[in-house]
């Protein structure tokens, strides 16, 4: 057995363990250690033992915060309040195991080693760390910006680091693509959306638009909500993305219960309007949402569905009614050449025309003006396409060649197409100045007025059309109020058509005329059913345009006059504010700033922009909130239909709903601010990002705990139905058995029986 090792008196002038070290003379076999105020068992170590206390945890840190302390306690470090004294000895000695010689130590608590630069070095690191996260989430808005997929940032990463070698910053940058995930869904996101919620918050009056669409990923109904508000901070009208609800079903009630759960805690008093399309569920939606407003002051403005998508489905009614196949050629030139070299070798060499179809969109009917002057141009080349193939014998075996064979036969086909063009080009004008985010609900009164005006006078009497407005459904079916069929409007490209197509008879273009009428009709109808127009809202917002009140003062006034006795109708003002906003209106107008109505021009100037220049000052305050409450109307949902686009390019495989959202409010706020680069990452949103690893934690156990809550119920369901099972067929052995047991008892009574006899 080895022997023990007692304490060495050259121990104590070894420069290793001068400055710590003590003898204990009660315990030869140990040592004391006066920096940790314990005894250190020699045992058969000896001096080792020493030095592997030395170099323990504990001693170090000790060691390092007795240097700091000395360094802070010296004349060159120290400062002293009056009154105090600069000799301070702490006595920190064990009474149990007490040394021979008393000897001062200061207990100190363990310090982390950034304690042991300077102070001016500890703050150079503490701002590397900050300057390490902004990079973080910089990097993280960059990813969601470009619609990176997270694997592919990450890959990004080490290459930039690569780039940077001498940076610290990049040295110091971690981003896997679990920490993106999880900064992203809870830190930067959150961050967003809280501050949206503030701003929503101190604001009176919003409008919220919704649209649906199927999200490939989850395989729901993708529900998006966007707000329009009056931003202070920008003094101008803006929409923004709110959040998005899944649903299985999108019924009415469905719809209903995802928009309020979607709205969160904005009060539903603020809601000004909602901005959809024009399905039936939407109305449905739209009437059970205003029986919550039943109760209070407040109601909602009503300005029909949106004009974009009923000009888009009038236009698609009326090419329906005609009866023409006009779409069924667009579509059919356009797929025989698609992805088939083959064929577009054999077109041009039977053609000699290298130019071919352009693709026709089914869901923007009114953008396919290209299209269809395209398809006008290259018919002739595709006639000689299928005389080539036919002799040839090598026709294609496709639909879509039977389709443009079929049409080729009409001999009126080009004047459909031509009408075709000359329609879509009446009403193009108005959907591409409008789908925009700009306010334009001033402008639709007379926008909308001006172009079914312009289609009804194509094919009814100029008398009339005194006013849109009052011309009924009724005097639009009634023929005496048609004009006659030589005199409805084609087009000159349309006549040029047929007065050069020698072999159509009479009754041919007759019938065509009664086609491009009845296409007309069916237009006009489909629009006016549910357009903006039907809605006094529309025509009194007209006051604020600035041609309008250029134009005729008075009649201005008396549309002003409506709007306000409208909104106070429905709650939005008091009566003492529309007499004063009616006052600054009429001094306005009266005013020298008058003549900037004349000058002004919507094609370069926001009107929300136009209207703030004007109303400075607390002149015009109760003037300037009409302004903002009609500026923030909306007029359609161009807005959420690019929406669509963006959640496309933002889905990648097995993404969860929530990363969805978050991604798209993350692209929401950058988007608004402008770029990247415009970007303040404050101080709240650092914390934020510092605080999501622990919400990642926590919502993983959350996650794992209603697996296993789930796994426990689906495994309590399968023994339930296994024991059921269990059970049926105990129970049907049972009554097999007693079935034959019934048998042979009915066979011995049948025997029985027969004995007797």
């Amino acid at each position: 057995m080895a022997s023990k090792t007692t304490f060495q008196g050259v121990w104590l002038h070894d420069p290793e363990f001068s400055s710590w070290l003590k003898r204990i003379d009660t315990k030869l076999g140990c040592a004391y250690c006066s920096v940790c105020s314990c005894e250190i068992v020699l045992s058969n170590m000896g001096k080792q033992a020493l030095k592997s206390h030395m170099k323990s945890k504990k001693h170090s840190q000790r060691t390092t915060a007795g240097n700091i302390f000395k360094y802070l306690m010296s004349d060159s470090h120290q400062t002293f309040e009056p009154g105090t004294s600069k000799n301070i000895g702490f006595s920190c000695a064990r009474n149990d195991h007490p040394p021979v010689e008393s000897v001062p130590t200061v207990a100190i608590p363990s310090v982390s080693s950034a304690s042991i630069l300077p102070p001016s070095k500890t703050i150079d690191k503490f701002m590397l760390k900050n300057d390490t996260i902004k990079a973080e989430i910089l990097w993280c808005l960059e990813t969601v910006m470009c619609h990176k997929s997270l694997r592919t940032a990450e890959k990004d990463m080490v290459v930039l680091r690569t780039m940077f070698h001498d940076s610290q910053i990049a040295e110091k940058v971690q981003l896997g693509r679990d920490k993106m995930s999880y900064m992203m869904l809870f830190g930067i996101a959150p961050y967003y959306k809280s501050e949206l919620d503030k701003t929503l918050h101190n604001t009176n009056c919003i409008v919220v638009g919704f649209d649906e669409s199927l999200n490939k990923t989850t395989k729901k109904q993708q529900m998006d909500l966007n707000v329009r508000f009056w931003d202070e901070e920008k003094k101008e009208v803006v929409t923004r993305y709110m959040t998005s609800m899944f649903l299985g079903r999108s019924r009415a009630t469905d719809l209903h219960a995802a928009f309020k759960e979607g709205l969160g805690n904005i009060p539903l008093n603020k809601l000004l309007q909602v901005s959809m399309d024009g399905p039936n569920v939407n109305w449905s939606f739209l009437r059970e949402l205003k029986m919550d407003f039943e109760h209070g002051e407040e109601r909602l403005l009503d300005l029909g569905s949106c004009g974009l998508h009923i000009l888009h489905g009038a236009f698609k009614e009326g090419v329906r009614c005609s009866g023409w196949n006009v779409t069924k050629y667009l579509r059919g030139i356009y797929h025989i050449f698609k992805d088939v070299p083959a064929r577009r070798a054999l077109f041009t060499s039977y053609s000699g025309s290298a130019v071919y179809p352009l693709k026709f969109c089914a869901h923007r009917w009114l953008e396919n003006i290209n299209v269809a002057q395209r398809a006008v141009e290259i018919t002739p080349h595709i006639r000689k396409f299928v005389e080539g193939v036919q002799n040839d014998k090598i026709e294609p075996k496709s639909d879509s060649y039977v389709d443009v064979v079929e049409c080729l036969k009409d001999p009126l086909l080009l004047a459909k197409l031509t009408f075709f063009k000359s329609v879509a080009a009446e009403v193009e004008p108005f959907l591409r100045e409008f789908q925009t985010d700009n306010p334009m609900v001033p402008f639709l009164y007379n926008n909308l007025s001006q172009m079914a005006r312009s289609i009804l006078g194509r094919f009814m009497q100029i008398d009339q059309l005194k006013n849109i407005t009052q011309v009924t459904i009724e005097e639009i079916n009634e023929a005496k109020n048609h004009l006659p069929m030589k005199e409805i409007v084609l087009g000159f490209e349309t006549r040029k058509v047929l007065k050069n197509s020698s072999k159509l008879t009479q009754k041919q273009i007759l019938q065509f005329r009664l086609e491009c009428k009845g296409f007309l009709k069916a237009l006009i109808l489909k629009l006016m059913k549910r357009s903006p127009l039907t809605y006094p809202v529309t025509k009194a917002a007209s006051s604020l345009d600035p041609s309008v009140i250029d134009s005729d003062q008075k009649l201005a006034g008396k549309r002003f006059e409506k709007l306000l006795t409208i909104l106070m109708d429905f709650g939005r003002i008091s009566g003492a504010s529309a007499d004063l906003a009616l006052k600054q209106y009429l001094k306005l107008v009266g005013s020298n700033k008058s003549n900037k109505f004349a000058y002004y021009d919507r094609k370069n100037e926001r009107l929300d922009h136009f209207w703030k220049g004007l109303l400075s000052g607390d002149e015009f305050m109760e003037l300037f909130t009409i302004v903002k409450m009609i500026c923030c109307l909306s007029h359609g949902n161009a807005n959420l239909e690019r929406g669509f686009s963006i959640n496309a390019e933002c889905l990648f495989e097995n993404m969860r709903e929530e990363s969805v959202v978050a991604k798209r409010q993350i692209y929401d706020a950058v988007f608004h601010a402008g770029e990247i680069a415009s970007i303040q990452i404050s101080n709240q949103l650092i914390q934020r990002v510092r605080n999501s690893h622990s919400l990642y934690i926590e919502d993983k156990e959350r996650r794992k705990k209603e697996d296993l809550a789930s796994n426990a119920s689906k495994m309590m369901k399968r023994q339930r139905e296994a024991e059921a099972k269990s059970l049926e067929i105990k129970r049907s052995k049972i009554l097999e058995n007693a079935q034959k047991e019934a048998e042979s008892l009915q066979e011995k009574i049948a025997l029985l029986k027969s004995t007797v006899l």
